[in-house]
């Protein structure tokens, strides 16, 4: 079908003969059958009709039969979708949003429709499918309206949708003195590159500020509001912000709302702020008894015994970094978190990422989750994940980090070898992607992956990644045949 011709109707598809739908027979029918046939004489064929009846036809069990692509898939960047495919795109899209109640384009559409197709394509997008989704979005625009809203009147379109989908009522009018208050808003969004969805969601999100709040975070009725719940959410009600409170978090709530916060954030921050100063009786975050504090519920979150006690020495292990924390303005439930992290390193693994026990741990553990207990590293094994474990710690990881990233080395290896093979790597991919239809790659689809394949592993990409992208690309080569 060329462009700019209407989709047929649909044919109705006839019965399909029983032949064409059978399962396969199993093992244990087959027997039953071949016992039948030893026991029961076949019946003579029967003479030609005489009358001009019409003789049953034989009945034969086909058996299910898949095969593979008939044409080469290469890679996307050596072969860009012909024009036949993308007018294939065209008629895909359109049928897609048939089922949307979505007018069927006419032949000038059609033809801009292609048109966007060509020019997606020779500006580089190889993938049909994403060529095809944005043909479905065109043809949407027709009910939704245009995916990339930029004049006043589609911008105003925006704005009465969001108003509609904040108050949940999509009879309510939007006066004009409503649009004009967000239209720059939107304006700013759209600049911003940002599509017909997300201005919605943006320009939602201010409405329901103004709605909620009854003005923008920094107006300074708002501030108070924020304050006062931030309060209420804390005390419920049966303590009012101070003076020097309302000073201090009024201070606090202008610098979050020039950062881009919304008087929710504001509300939750004093909430924060003021549930910590009640957990520590009032002391601030860095004194002493805080920290003293902090460090024990650390012990006895990774230890998970409320019951343990917190020795003097495990304390002063940990006072000088708990307290810089606090000093630079984390909260003793964070100052906590922080602390735990490093009680757990000791627990979990017998000393910092950096101690020869830990080291030895996160390779003994490395091998245990790749091989379930079935072999063990070798001295050189030892020798080679040493000098790696130690590399990163000096870049900051820790021993978990060390076991995920030998394990991680240790399944390639044992998924692709030590020099791991491109045209292994290729094939592979074709398993993955072609399934029940599997055929092996041809010499020349071969050669074209092989060297993508080569490309992404000199550059340093693993084995395991450069499947998944060989696999990625084989997916849109498939679809673009």
């Amino acid at each position: 079908m060329k462009v700019g011709q209407t989709v047929p109707p649909t044919t109705p598809v006839k019965a399909q003969n029983a032949q064409t739908t059978a399962r396969p027979a199993s093992s244990a029918e087959l027997a039953v059958l071949a016992a039948l046939k030893a026991v029961v004489p076949t019946p003579a064929a029967p003479a030609a009709s005489t009358t001009g009846g019409t003789a049953r036809a034989t009945f034969t069990a086909a058996l299910p039969q898949q095969t593979g692509p008939a044409s080469d898939l290469m890679p996307p960047s050596t072969n860009p979708p012909r024009n036949e495919r993308l007018e294939r795109a065209v008629r895909d899209a359109v049928t897609r949003t048939q089922q949307e109640n979505i007018p069927l384009p006419n032949v000038t559409e059609r033809n801009e429709l292609y048109a966007l197709a060509q020019k997606m394509r020779n500006e580089g997008c190889l993938d049909v499918k994403q060529i095809e989704d944005a043909l479905v979005a065109k043809l949407r625009e027709k009910v939704d309206g245009p995916s990339q809203p930029r004049t006043k009147a589609e911008l105003d379109a925006v704005i009465d949708k969001a108003f509609k989908r904040v108050y949940d009522n999509d009879t309510r009018p939007t006066t004009e003195s409503e649009k004009a208050q967000f239209r720059e808003i939107a304006q700013e969004l759209a600049a911003k590159g940002g599509d017909a969805k997300s201005l919605l969601y943006g320009l939602s999100e201010k409405i329901r500020q103004v709605k909620d709040w009854g003005g923008k975070p920094g107006d300074p009725g708002v501030i108070k509001a924020a304050i006062d719940k931030g309060f209420d959410r804390v005390f419920e009600g049966k303590r009012k912000p101070s003076s020097a409170e309302y000073a201090e978090f009024t201070k606090m709530a202008e610098e979050m709302a020039k950062k881009g916060s919304s008087s929710q954030d504001i509300m939750y921050a004093v909430a924060e702020k003021m549930r910590a100063g009640e957990s520590t009786g009032g002391a601030p975050a860095n004194s002493p008894q805080v920290i003293d504090d902090a460090i024990d519920k650390a012990f006895k979150r990774v230890y998970e015994n409320d019951a343990r006690p917190t020795t003097e020495s495990e304390k002063a292990t940990y006072r000088a970094f708990a307290k810089d924390l606090a000093d630079k303005g984390m909260g003793p439930k964070d100052v906590m978190y922080a602390v735990s992290e490093k009680v757990r390193q000791i627990k979990d693994w017998g000393g910092k990422p950096d101690d020869p026990k830990a080291i030895k741990a996160s390779i003994d553990k490395a091998f245990e989750r790749v091989f379930d207990g079935k072999r063990t590293p070798t001295p050189a094994e030892y020798t080679e994940y040493t000098a790696l474990a130690k590399k990163m710690v000096e870049s900051g990881s820790g021993s978990q980090d060390i076991m995920y990233s030998i394990a991680e080395k240790l399944r390639s290896e044992k998924d692709f070898g030590k020099t791991p093979s491109a045209e292994g790597i290729v094939n592979t991919a074709f398993q993955n992607v072609l399934e029940g239809s599997y055929r092996a790659p041809r010499p020349r689809e071969m050669d074209a992956w092989k060297k993508v394949a080569d490309d992404l592993l000199k550059k340093g990409m693993s084995p395991k990644d450069v499947l998944l992208e060989i696999r990625t690309q084989l997916r849109v080569a498939l679809y673009n045949a």
